[in-house]
């Protein structure tokens, strides 16, 4: 059984770099480093899972503690997904087990990767989910995020709730995913305006809060805060929010390219992890256990994953404010749009055997998945090969928007999946990526390519593939 690390905060010297970046370290008072303290047992006796999950998963880059503390955020917290951001003159202020509600619920935003996902949904612009698009407002997955962290660490028992803070079952639950809420309670309102310069934008419902500590003079609420520095996700904080949500890498003032990508298999033992410590001392209960045992399962659309399979097997191209991106541009939004190309050739292969035509939609949902997929990559070349047991056809296109136009050609006996990657070969294509729609019955070629390849499985569970990426397509 893993073991729940100590909570004795060592003494530090603040390096100059921490000092003068972006969110520029504080040092804390006496009475405020008591607190801290105090914070960090209070932690470990009631909600040992989240100490092990700071711990082992969340100490900052130098090594010598687990959360930063600076006056520069307009919210008392704020995470970029790897590690801990409190702002003291309002953290403070805080009682004994709202700041422990405070830590954990920022603690949850991290085990969810809400500020990853938060991330490329922010460079893609949209939330998808079950075909259906929403422009993607950063404030506002905060607030469902929020909704149902909130109602799981109330039905956990884990600190207090403050009033003001946000908690409303007529909207979500533990039970919800947070997409789903955000797909139910858009309202098609416009982001809120940033505030006036200079002036920080209130936090919670406008009090400082009742509580321990009332802060060291020059350090009250307000002073210091001048709002999100430039390129952070989140403006301010709504009514009821009080934390933040960074890019990966932000607080160490790092991009999210230079930071070291997530490790979902670390993540996964360290879930599994806290989940043992907080049975075996007997602080466990449903909430806790849904919300947590959830990660150990993920339920990912398939059309989150492909594009997280291709994201990680390609990447994608850069960004010019000199081209804004069109789609965006209808609603009002001026975004950079994608300078040169992403990716070189993507080939995409289409098993026309009778099997794919079973479901009429099938085809079409696949390419118009595709087509955003592409238009994100914006590769040079497209090729869509269409195959039963041989090639039927191939169409090549420099336009990634068409692809969801092809009419393709039904095939009919069997299945063979070789001529697509001989295709290949034979036309000296060296593609970043193959992507093949197929039911996964068929004939494979001896060796694996060297290039990428991620298979669109409509079979379920039967089929097997000797090689690449398998993302599993329902049939509707």
């Amino acid at each position: 059984m893993a073991s729940v690390a100590p909570v004795t905060r060592p003494g530090k010297q603040i390096p100059e770099v921490m000092r003068k970046g972006k969110y520029p370290e504080v040092d804390l008072t006496p009475q405020q480093k008591r607190q801290w303290s105090e914070t960090l047992a209070a932690l470990n006796w009631t909600a040992p899972g989240f100490v092990h999950i700071m711990y082992t998963m969340m100490t900052k880059k130098n090594g010598v503690d687990v959360a930063t503390f600076s006056e520069k955020i307009p919210a008392v917290a704020a995470t970029d997904g790897m590690q801990l951001l409190f702002k003291p003159s309002q953290f403070f202020k805080l009682t004994l087990m709202e700041r422990l509600f405070a830590v954990c619920h920022e603690i949850s935003h991290c085990i969810a990767d809400h500020c990853g996902m938060g991330y490329q949904m922010k460079k893609r612009g949209e939330v998808i989910r079950n075909g259906k698009k929403l422009p993607y407002n950063p404030m506002h997955a905060n607030i469902v995020q929020d909704l149902i962290i909130n109602d799981m660490l109330i039905n956990a028992g884990f600190g207090t709730f403050k009033k003001g803070w946000l908690h409303d079952t007529t909207k979500a639950t533990y039970m919800d995913d947070w997409v789903d809420v955000y797909f139910k309670t858009w309202n098609n309102q416009p982001p809120p305006p940033p505030p006036p310069p200079g002036k920080e934008p209130p936090c919670e419902d406008g009090e400082g809060g009742e509580g321990e500590g009332e802060g060291e003079e020059g350090q009250e609420e307000g002073e210091g805060g001048t709002g999100t520095p430039t390129g952070n996700p989140q403006t301010e904080p709504a009514d009821g929010q009080f934390d933040q949500h960074l890019d990966p890498g932000d607080i160490d003032g790092d991009t999210p390219e230079e930071t070291k990508p997530r490790d979902e298999q670390e993540w996964q033992q360290a879930i599994a992890g806290a989940v043992e410590i907080t049975k075996s001392m007997g602080k466990s209960n449903g909430a806790f256990e849904q919300f947590f045992n959830g990660f150990l399962e993920p339920k990912v659309d398939w059309r989150e994953h492909l594009r997280a399979l291709v994201a990680r097997k390609v990447g994608s191209g850069g960004y010019d404010f000199r081209r804004p991106d069109r789609r965006l541009i209808v609603r009002d939004i001026i975004a950079p749009g994608r300078s040169g190309h992403g990716a070189g050739v993507i080939v995409i292969g289409l098993d026309t055997s009778g099997s794919i035509f079973g479901d009429p939609t099938l085809i079409g949902r696949w390419l118009a998945e595709l087509r955003g997929i592409l238009e994100e990559l914006s590769p040079r070349e497209v090729h869509v090969v269409e195959c039963d047991m041989g090639v039927s056809r191939v169409t090549v296109m420099t336009d990634p928007s068409d692809v969801d136009q092809i009419a393709v050609l039904r095939g009919g006996g069997g299945t063979s999946f070789e001529p697509v990657f001989e295709y290949v070969e034979e036309n000296d294509i060296n593609p970043d990526c193959l992507l093949y729609l197929t039911d996964g019955y068929g004939s494979f070629p001896s060796q694996a390519p060297k290039y990428a390849v991620i298979w669109g499985n409509i079979s379920g569970k039967d089929a097997t593939y000797p090689f690449g990426d398998v993302v599993d397509v329902p049939v509707e």
